[in-house]
């Protein structure tokens, strides 16, 4: 089973399906920016586009990856992630990128929580989860939609996984709330100040909004300095998949014929070397079908911070008879590994 098989069967976001939307995307956003400046007062009057616009003039867009569903002021829900009461993430909760016109460079600072810097053509520094971190965009507009930034919320996950919240409803709204200062310089030094604010809702869902943005006092977090590229072998270094059955006193199970026993299995443990993942999923398909086709998620689990494990206990393999079982380790939204597949069922039958 490939990495593109695994990623559409869980319903992700594949780079591939992204790649391929960016590409188709770009010539006809190209034809769009020359003509904007005489469309502009048409569109407006017609309410057929939410354009942002600076006082300086600075025409700047905001799209969902995976989704192409635009950013507003008027704010947009998203189904792409989400965070149980148990602080399981689902997902990517909001992973967006920028187009406009011309721009040099743009400076990303969040307040709360983690962001992360994606770009998928390959020629940009990135810096790994960071707050602060300023990406040069360059002159090439095709390449704009390929520079994604992924939101991440690991202060509310961790909270929830800590037991301080019991649910997700119990986290107060300053919390739960995040905002993503971007300040934009054009080429030709024009300027503009953009901001994504994202609210968790009491359903685990989320609420994204995009809009003009002025700093104030209150923001000395856009004041921290920038954080440091690393260099790309150290983010997508990659380690290898290891899974151990455990019986219930924590002992190790032998296989029979190539078959583990879903009645004495305690916990399966799944590790890993190198960086850290953000979560660690299992899937099941019967034996003697098409994985591809009857691919089942049966359970996520969140990454803790410096883990390099994940435990998967007995409610996991409850009711398996015959059933090849996986696990893939998310690194981010390009990069997984996949372990090997091991066989579950009920051999008291």
């Amino acid at each position: 089973m490939n990495r593109e098989t695994i990623s559409d069967a869980v319903g992700g976001i594949a780079d591939r399906h992204i790649a391929a939307g960016y590409k188709a995307r770009a010539g006809r956003r190209s034809v769009l920016w020359r003509s904007v400046a005489a469309l502009l007062a048409l569109a407006l009057l017609a309410g057929g586009m939410w354009l942002l616009l600076t006082p300086k003039g600075v025409t700047v867009y905001a799209y969902a990856a995976g989704t192409d569903t635009e950013l507003t002021d008027a704010g947009q829900s998203f189904t792409t992630g989400s965070v149980s009461d148990e602080g399981e993430l689902t997902g990517h909760p909001l992973m967006f990128y920028l187009v406009g016109e011309n721009i040099e460079k743009v400076r990303f600072s969040v307040k709360n929580q983690l962001i992360n810097f994606v770009d998928l053509t390959e020629q940009r520094d990135e810096f790994g989860f960071a707050r602060n971190f300023t990406v040069p965009y360059g002159e090439r507009e095709s390449e704009y939609s390929f520079l994604v930034i992924d939101w991440n919320p690991a202060n509310i996950i961790s909270a929830l996984r800590s037991g301080r919240y019991d649910a997700v409803r119990e986290i107060p709204a300053e919390e739960r709330s995040d905002i993503i200062v971007m300040e934009i310089t054009m080429t030709g030094g024009a300027k503009a100040v953009k901001a994504v604010t994202v609210e968790l809702r009491d359903d685990g869902s989320f609420f994204a909004v995009f809009d003009d943005y002025r700093i104030g006092e209150k923001d000395d977090f856009v004041n921290r300095p920038d954080a440091e590229p690393m260099p790309r072998e150290d983010i997508y270094a990659n380690g290898e998949v290891a899974i151990q059955v455990l019986d219930r006193n924590g002992n190790e199970i032998v296989p029979e014929a190539g078959w583990y026993d879903a009645g004495s299995i305690g916990s399966i443990r799944v590790s890993w070397n190198g960086r850290e993942p953000e979560t660690v999923q299992m899937f099941t398909a019967p034996t003697g079908t098409e994985m591809s086709e009857y691919t089942q998620l049966l359970a996520t689990r969140v990454v803790k911070t410096a883990e390099n494990a994940a435990v998967f206990g007995p409610e996991c393999v409850e009711g398996l008879n015959m059933n090849h079982v996986w696990f893939v380790v998310n690194f981010d939204s390009t990069h997984i590994l996949t372990s090997e597949i091991i066989n579950i069922g009920d051999l008291a039958e």
